[in-house]
């Protein structure tokens, strides 16, 4: 990333933080000073050499003075003012996470479902990526504390946020953990007495934005893993299909922000997919022309560059079985 491209998005964040300070001085300071220059200006006041004021420039030194005085304490006031409800809002989202923790569990052991996943889902929208993440692996874990719909759900939620109350590099963390825990219970996101029907976050669809380069690679190999879990029989037996995951690694191709390498690793196998899958290319709410897809695949792929995840034999094994 370059230093451009970081200090903009320092700057970005920083007018957001402070846009209500901003604004009013924008709107009202610096007009009030642009004015109020203009009459001390006119009146001769800046004239350092001279006789005693007269009544015109004391009254220009007063409106001067007021002036700023007033601007002064409201600029203070409001900025008091914002600091004070910032807190109060950080402690009482404090309080909730809080409580929302507390319903997780009972003297019996865990609560409902229901009240779980209610309680997850408001950690994440509070801001509490990383306590919400760690909180489902234990419940996720445990056996039939929360439902595989819900814990997709909760991850999808995490792997879509771009901003948070919690740090950029909590956030990082939590994104990881979820992807780690997807990668973790591969085998609860199929059903098996659903041949080709899966549960899989709708924003990993289109590729979630804002992953770190670690996590990112290991999304790639959890999809893939994911795929070639079952063969190409399972995922079509009852008229789904697996082309979803193709739509996937173009997503992830034509994604400019993603590193070179990791799009590359995904044209590489996308373009050996495509040939067990003549049609074009299902997408959650749209379908994309193969000739696209097989495009943008070739501009991107290596076939002769040392594959980081080393699924060469894997995908042309499973994509052999599906073309018999």
């Amino acid at each position: 990333m370059t230093l451009a491209v970081r200090s903009g998005r320092w700057l970005s964040r920083r007018i957001g933080q402070h846009w209500l300070a901003l604004t009013f001085v924008l709107l009202v300071v610096i007009p009030v000073y642009a004015l109020v220059a203009a009459v001390v200006v006119r009146s001769g006041l800046w004239h350092f050499h001279g006789g005693p004021f007269n009544d015109e420039q004391f009254k220009a030194l007063l409106l001067f003075l007021g002036t700023a005085l007033g601007t002064t304490a409201t600029l203070i006031g409001l900025l008091v003012t914002r600091a004070s409800a910032a807190r109060s809002l950080a402690q009482q989202q404090l309080d909730t996470a809080v409580q929302a923790l507390n319903l997780i569990r009972n003297d019996q052991g865990y609560a409902a479902k229901a009240v779980i996943s209610g309680a997850l889902a408001t950690l994440v929208h509070l801001g509490h990526p990383v306590i919400a993440m760690r909180t489902l692996q234990t419940a996720w874990s445990s056996g039939d504390a929360v439902d595989v719909k819900t814990a997709v759900w909760l991850i999808d939620q995490v792997l879509a946020s771009n901003a948070s109350s919690a740090s950029a590099s909590d956030l990082i963390a939590s994104k990881q953990e979820a992807v780690e825990m997807l990668n973790a219970n591969l085998a609860q996101l199929v059903h098996d007495d659903r041949p080709g029907d899966v549960d899989w976050p709708m924003s990993a669809f289109a590729w979630p934005r804002h992953l770190d380069q670690q996590t990112s690679w290991r999304l790639l190999q959890t999809l893939l893993a994911l795929l070639t879990r079952n063969p190409a029989e399972w995922w079509t037996r009852d008229g789904f299909t697996w082309s979803w995951t193709i739509y996937v690694l173009d997503q992830l191709v034509q994604d400019g922000s993603a590193d070179p390498q990791l799009r590359s690793e995904a044209a590489r196998y996308g373009k050996k997919l495509l040939e067990a899958n003549p049609g074009d290319v299902n997408g959650p709410t749209r379908t994309v022309p193969r000739a696209d897809v097989e495009a943008r695949f070739a501009r991107l792929s290596d076939d002769d560059a040392v594959s980081v995840l080393n699924l060469d034999e894997t995908i042309a094994a499973w994509v052999a079985d599906a073309s018999r």
